[in-house]
């Protein structure tokens, strides 16, 4: 039964059995009063026929409070069903489309800044990024990043200001770790919102003599097959007015969609183009190599008790003060106020991450055991278990290991790394990386007394 038809029934039941306010019948709570625990009666549950009392209790229930929440609601109903109003739903989505948009249009002068940032191979990062990025003193190099933030400011975009100016602190967007994430956000494999697959497009080429490397594109993936990413990559590199018949290389990780020598994407390339050799990137590799070496159980649960105490601090901005504390108080020298996060994929950034936890040991065991006695039961609980872990002799030895070997790996893994790598500077450093581990273990006594 529809609502106008409900509504001409209602009326005409009031002729025949009793007195029945269709409006509250139709609009009214099933349950009134404070608490909602008392039931509606006569007028509307049932209908009214006490009549030598009607004026009485029509004046009564015209007054009522959840009489008057009815007849609101029926005008905002009849409102709806004449199109003088939107309905509620088509309300709700304009808000949300609306608070989408707003949210966008914050993110883009930032994601466009670090895109900026990487096509120009600048660093993003400075000396010192604390603070907010409008009280930045003319002594401290807060980075291209901000720089370049603040400058758009300056160049009018009200947006951006705005945004910058009356954010939240924790939702400012442009800290060292969403960084990361809108980078990695843009590397590789992506998806944007229409859940579309995306595949990034660098080309590597020589100009003047000089060793070039540039993103050009995000490339829809519509067939994700070896032999579909094949012809989509020729096809992009056609559209984007570039001779394929100089393409003389090609690389990508160790994927087998990728690299197979049979149905691969490298092998449908070579088939159409047979001078564009595959090469497995030098870096990925040496990435494997040191994962697969970290698989020995006291240097993988390091690695892992580190991600804990890493992510342990990030969560809570009250662990994050009391660490950097204990680091102004025990390392006033150093400048580093944080712990970098562990990489999954990037090896390179480990070693990085490993050396910054030795150098700020001693704060974060001090923090740690600060941290034991908080009020907070889950803070406590997880800084007495982190505590007893990274002061175990298995923990320090097995981090002092890995901090060597990582520390011996770092100029082979950011020299494979740079665009104009130089195979044998490269081949260079294997060598010099073989023979200082070798004689580690050939002099392994002395070596872990110096441990």
């Amino acid at each position: 039964m529809s609502w106008l038809t409900r509504f001409h029934w209602l009326t005409y039941s009031q002729k025949l059995e009793g007195a029945l306010c269709k409006i509250c019948v139709l609009f009214s709570n099933e349950c009134i009063g404070k608490g909602s625990n008392q039931k509606v009666g006569a007028l509307v549950c049932k209908p009214f026929t006490k009549w030598k009392d009607a004026i009485e209790c029509f004046k009564l229930h015209s007054n009522a409070e959840y009489h008057k929440l009815s007849i609101l609601r029926k005008d905002e109903f009849l409102k709806v069903m004449d199109c003088k109003k939107p309905d509620i739903s088509i309300a709700i989505y304009s808000a949300h489309k609306n608070l989408v948009l707003e949210n966008r249009a914050k993110l883009v002068p930032i994601i466009e800044t670090i895109i900026f940032c990487g096509r120009q191979e600048l660093a993003l990062r400075g000396d010192n990024e604390s603070g907010h990025i409008f009280n930045s003193s003319a002594d401290n190099n807060d980075g291209n990043f901000r720089s370049l933030l603040r400058f758009r400011v300056q160049s009018g975009d009200l947006n951006l200001k705005a945004h910058l100016e009356n954010a939240a602190s924790n939702a400012i967007y442009i800290s060292p770790i969403i960084q990361n994430q809108l980078i990695n956000i843009c590397a590789d494999e992506t998806c944007d919102i229409s859940r579309i697959e995306k595949m990034s497009l660098c080309v590597r080429y020589i100009e003047d003599c000089r060793i070039r490397e540039d993103f050009f594109t995000f490339v829809p993936i519509y067939d994700a097959s070896e032999k579909g990413l094949a012809h989509t990559i020729i096809r992009e590199i056609d559209k984007l007015g570039l001779k394929k018949e100089l393409l003389v290389g090609q690389g990508y990780d160790g994927a087998l969609s990728m690299s197979g020598i049979y149905n691969g994407v490298q092998k449908n390339i070579s088939d159409i183009l047979p001078q564009a050799l595959y090469v497995h990137c030098a870096a990925h590799l040496f990435n494997l190599t040191i994962s697969k070496s970290c698989t020995i159980p006291e240097i993988r649960n390091c690695i892992g008790s580190i991600t804990s105490i890493i992510s342990f601090f990030q969560k809570s901005p009250i662990r994050s003060e009391v660490f950097k504390k204990f680091i102004k108080h025990l390392i006033p020298g150093t400048r580093h106020e944080t712990l970098l996060k562990m990489c999954e994929t990037r090896w390179v950034e480990r070693h990085d991450s490993l050396l910054r936890f030795k150098e700020l040991y001693l704060p974060i065991t001090n923090t740690l055991r600060e941290l034991e006695h908080h009020y907070n039961l889950e803070t406590s609980q997880l800084a007495f278990q982190l505590s007893k872990t990274i002061t175990s002799s298995s923990f320090v030895i097995s981090l002092y290991v890995t901090e060597k070997l990582f520390a011996i790996t770092l100029p082979l893994c950011k020299s494979l790394q740079i665009i104009n790598v130089d195979l044998s500077e490269c081949c260079e450093y294997v060598k010099n990386c073989v023979q200082v581990i070798r004689s580690i273990r050939e002099n392994s006594e002395v070596e872990f007394h110096k441990l």
